[in-house]
């Protein structure tokens, strides 16, 4: 079972990322309209609005996660997808965040909703992913066991 590092450390990073950036930098940012918007859209509900887009994300990404694999992704080197994730950070940080003290590089609705959608489905993807294949890196005898570690 030690052989479950790699795909075990892809779910650990993986979500460790997600949980930076989503929901606690997600719930403070603000769309490029609001106040000059008289939709509710731009104002109010924008945020929750992101949040949906980021779990129908996370859903695509888990539901293509079992159909499509990739030749060169493997239970070795799912970690290293998982750990190229870290690129959110320095774009949510640098999105239109209230009262952020860094400056905005992405103030665009279209940049935010389209990071919030690749947040969401590369975490689907790549969590599912990695729970799928470390149970192949074991005897088939120990796949179940390997199967409830990677989830824990």
């Amino acid at each position: 079972l030690c052989s479950l590092a790699s795909p075990a450390c892809a779910v650990f990073f993986n979500f460790a990322i997600t949980i930076a950036m989503f929901p606690s930098i997600a719930v403070h940012l603000v769309s490029e309209q609001e106040c000059t918007s008289s939709s509710r859209i731009f104002n109010d509900l924008f945020v929750p609005l992101l949040l949906i887009i980021f779990n129908a994300g996370d859903l695509i990404g888990r539901a293509v996660a079992g159909s499509f694999s990739p030749e060169w992704l493997s239970a070795k080197n799912i970690w290293m997808v998982s750990v190229a994730r870290v690129i959110f950070v320095p774009i949510f940080l640098t999105s239109n965040v209230r009262n952020n003290a860094l400056p905005v590089l992405f103030p665009s609705d279209i940049e935010t909703v389209t990071t919030m959608v690749m947040l969401g489905v590369t975490n689907g993807f790549v969590a599912s992913k990695a729970m799928m294949l470390g149970p192949t890196l074991v005897t088939k005898d120990q796949a179940p066991v390997a199967g409830t570690i990677m989830v824990c």
